[in-house]
């Protein structure tokens, strides 16, 4: 409705086609299910068409379709593993990812009551991801502290140097290093004549 009044068009053909327009696995208009006939639209329609008709097996109809939506989506879906208590995690919270531990198992459906920062919270498992490590440190200075030193002293050595400039006047090819996984990246050797 509120794209036609943008567009300047009528409102009620949008929905009058929308409501002309079968469902595919019931062969059935909304309007037809409702009033057991066809409406006239701008569509030229024979008037045969156009005469009650009452239809069967809705329900039989729309059940199978849910069966078959269903089908489709536990193909792909899998139950998320249970969480322990005093389990480490991190919580969705504001788009991002914090740390907490697992307290109990809420009575709520796939729910879990978490600790984090000394405070008790409810979450849905979708919201909370396992994790390998340490508890969270209730104050977290010092592990943030200890962390970004860890991640400078690593970056600093993993990064390679700036290539000085040779005697020739020529800057000479990247040098060989390895990332923090171990990867071992060298220069390409079509840049070895580029000046």
């Amino acid at each position: 409705m509120r794209k036609c009044h943008y567009e300047g068009s009528d409102p009620y053909l949008a929905l009058l086609n929308y409501r002309s327009t079968p469902i595919p696995e019931l062969k059935a208009s909304p309007a037809r299910l409702l009033m057991s006939r066809n409406l006239k639209t701008r569509l030229p329609t024979a008037s045969a068409l156009l005469q009650p008709d009452v239809i069967t097996n809705i329900s039989e109809n729309l059940r199978a379709r849910q069966h078959r939506q269903k089908y489709y989506y536990d193909r792909q879906a899998q139950p998320m593993r249970e969480l322990e208590a005093e389990e480490v995690v991190c919580i969705q919270r504001d788009k991002q990812w914090e740390p907490a531990v697992v307290t109990q198992k809420h009575t709520a459906p796939r729910s879990y009551i978490v600790t984090q920062n000394g405070r008790s919270l409810r979450r849905n498992r979708r919201h909370i991801h396992p994790t390998l490590g340490a508890p969270p440190n209730q104050n977290q200075e010092p592990a943030l502290d200890d962390y970004l030193s860890r991640v400078n002293t690593s970056s600093q050595t993993d990064k390679p140097r700036p290539s000085t400039i040779d005697d020739k006047g020529e800057q000479p090819t990247l040098e060989t290093y390895r990332t923090s996984s171990g990867r071992e990246v060298r220069g390409p050797k079509k840049l070895d004549d580029y000046v």
